[in-house]
């Protein structure tokens, strides 16, 4: 299941204005009434006038950019030079939240985020570009992930994973750097298995939910690949029932006596799953 990450930061940053001018004498004047003025509005102003534009009132005192709400989340598509399509929450995490252009983030593909107040209002993701803030597995921090929008549609070739939560739109599956075949790189309670979107391919750690009775290990029934013992595969030949099979390296194609040849059956060619 993938969650969305929320973490709000609440900051407040003041500043000040210089304001006031010079209320001396003018053309010689020497009336003692503005030798005496005492005028509130000399430097001592400290900016905390009401008349502020509060429409242009950031970190910075940048003017805030043009919204746009036609961008196109799975391009990036509409928005100005130095903005990026994205989710927009009026408050944190609450509602449906709006399509918009927004200021780019600090986090990159791949990268720790969450989602944070913006400069110029509502709370919004800090991805670097179009991106969704979401965990790639249980157990994982929210990391930036591309949109995708079917099997296949991932220019990193990764496979399309869960639908958003408030959206139409899926994310590109994070792919974890384990071994299907030796099963290291992932934590105890977890296998690290080949998974795919119907076109393509990818290896994650998924923590191992056999279904009831069921060890998941050679033969034994499965529907994903989490029914499967780590070192074993959920796969399907020949229009058969799917049942786990083992998992081989093509780099030596040893498998366990009578399960069969180590076979390359998936677009991840140094693995292979034994096959009699």
């Amino acid at each position: 299941m993938i969650r969305h990450g929320l973490a709000a930061i609440f900051c407040f940053v003041s500043f000040n204005l210089s304001c006031g001018g010079d209320d001396g004498p003018k053309n010689g004047d020497a009336d003692s009434d503005v030798d005496t003025d005492s005028d509130s509005d000399t430097a001592t102003d400290t900016g905390t006038d009401s008349d502020t534009d509060v429409d242009t009132d950031s970190d910075t005192g940048e003017e805030c950019p043009e919204v746009d709400r036609e961008c196109d989340l799975l391009t990036g598509d509409g928005c100005a030079a130095g903005l990026r399509c994205g989710y927009w929450w009026e408050a944190a995490g609450e509602g449906t939240p709006e399509v918009r252009c927004l200021e780019a983030g600090a986090a990159g593909i791949g990268d720790s985020c969450s989602v944070v107040p913006q400069r110029c209002g509502g709370f919004a993701n800090d991805c670097a570009e179009t991106a969704e803030c979401l965990e790639p597995r249980d157990g994982v921090g929210a990391q930036c992930l591309h949109y995708c929008d079917g099997a296949g549609t991932c220019e990193d070739g990764s496979p399309c994973g869960a639908t958003i939560p408030w959206s139409d739109l899926s994310v590109c599956i994070a792919g974890d750097d384990c071994n299907p075949a030796t099963q290291e790189g992932c934590d105890d309670d977890e296998g690290c298995y080949m998974v795919t979107d119907g076109v393509d391919w990818t290896i994650q750690c998924v923590l191992f939910e056999p279904k009831p009775g069921s060890i998941g290990t050679t033969g034994a029934p499965c529907f994903f690949v989490e029914h499967c013992a780590p070192g074993w595969q959920c796969a399907t030949f020949f229009g058969g029932e799917a049942v786990c099979r083992p998992v081989c390296s093509k780099a030596d194609g040893i498998c366990p006596p009578s399960t069969g040849d180590c076979q390359v059956v998936v677009d991840l060619p140094e693995y292979g799953i034994c096959l009699q």
